[in-house]
């Protein structure tokens, strides 16, 4: 969902379904994946303007495993902050980069979402300016867009894909490891 939100809208850019899994994974590990969530997920994202445009639609499928740790989108760094419970997540991100020499974009990603039974809903609002001297950096309108995000729970996470895989060793490989 997060990497999904945090692009710069494009005319008519359409991309996969975002993932949920990332919105955990902005929280942190201080804010594991509640129980109520856990599960696979088959989602809809509709992609509009912030003038209500519509940009695309979307289909993907997710899968939430409880307390499992989430690995990080590649590529940006973000900073974020937020909550999660058993109904609701409300999560604000920050980040920069640069979209050419000399020419900055900064952005900022709101999220909010509720869950119902086997169903959630999340919007998604991104806003990224742009500043700096590179050539046709001043070309660069301001660009927001929202992302509508629908889910619904076709079951529970497998087992296999939650467990955290281990190697079978003996105390003193696992000693020698770690010295």
């Amino acid at each position: 969902v997060l990497c999904a939100a945090l692009l710069p809208a494009g005319p008519a850019h359409v991309r996969p379904a975002t993932e949920l899994n990332e919105i955990f994974w902005a929280l942190g590990p201080a804010t594991p994946v509640p129980p109520e969530w856990d599960g696979i997920w088959e989602t809809t994202d509709s992609i509009f303007t912030c003038t209500g445009g519509l940009q695309g639609v979307s289909t993907g499928n997710d899968t939430l495993c409880t307390g499992k740790e989430i690995p990080a989108p590649g590529g940006i760094d973000y900073i974020c902050t937020g909550t999660a419970d058993a109904t609701t997540v409300h999560l604000t991100c920050t980040y920069e980069y640069d979209t050419f020499p000399d020419c900055h974009a900064s952005s900022v990603t709101e999220v909010d979402g509720t869950l119902t039974g086997d169903t959630y809903y999340f919007v998604m609002t991104n806003n990224t300016t742009y500043s700096g001297t590179g050539f046709g950096c001043d070309l660069l309108p301001p660009q927001c867009s929202i992302i509508h995000n629908h889910g619904t729970r076709t079951g529970p996470a497998p087992l296999d894909y939650c467990s955290t895989a281990t190697l079978p060793a003996t105390w003193g490989v696992i000693k020698a490891l770690y010295r």
